[in-house]
């Protein structure tokens, strides 16, 4: 059995900062928790502050 699950693309990676807006993840890098789940990982572009979300799927 293949895993023909599409790659993720950090073009739409999206998640909430603590300026207080959701904005798009700058330089978005998939990353693994040490549970398992998969995330995005950058930072913001409106305010420099590393940001991480949970990928959902």
């Amino acid at each position: 059995m293949t895993d023909d699950a599409p790659a993720p693309d950090p073009s739409t990676a999206k998640g909430w900062c603590v300026c207080g807006q959701k904005v798009t993840i700058a330089d978005a890098q998939a990353v693994t928790l040490q549970n398992g789940r998969p995330g995005w990982q950058g930072y913001c572009p409106e305010c420099g502050s590393p940001l991480f979300a949970i990928r959902r799927g």
